[in-house]
């Protein structure tokens, strides 16, 4: 009747399956999503800042936390790059995606 699912039954054959297991860095996470969401090139001024803002917002964790990373977040924690990966999948899509005009009340 019921069916058993076991944990690591997801297929792994899709393109996004085996991507969101890989691990995406903060420091690469910005270095692909500054300039694009805040115009902001690595060797310019305020790039830092910006990358703290940013890892801010997918993290949830306050900026002076993600300040004491280090200078390219070196000491992140792990669980970190797990997030980081997902914001670049969802970036990604957000980029590709196009929705009506009355979206999500459809």
């Amino acid at each position: 009747m019921y069916q058993t699912i076991k944990r690591n039954s997801i297929r792994k054959d899709h393109r996004i399956d085996r991507l969101r297991i890989l691990p995406l860095t903060p420091e690469e996470y910005c270095r692909r999503w500054i300039p694009k969401l805040r115009g902001i090139q690595p060797d310019e001024r305020g790039y830092r800042q910006a990358c703290i803002i940013e890892l801010a917002r997918i993290t949830t964790l306050k900026e002076n936390t993600i300040n004491t990373w280090g200078k390219d977040f070196k000491d992140a924690p792990r669980y970190v790059q797990a997030i980081c990966r997902m914001a670049d999948m969802l970036n990604q899509i957000r980029e590709k995606a196009t929705f009506s005009d009355n979206f999500p009340d459809e």
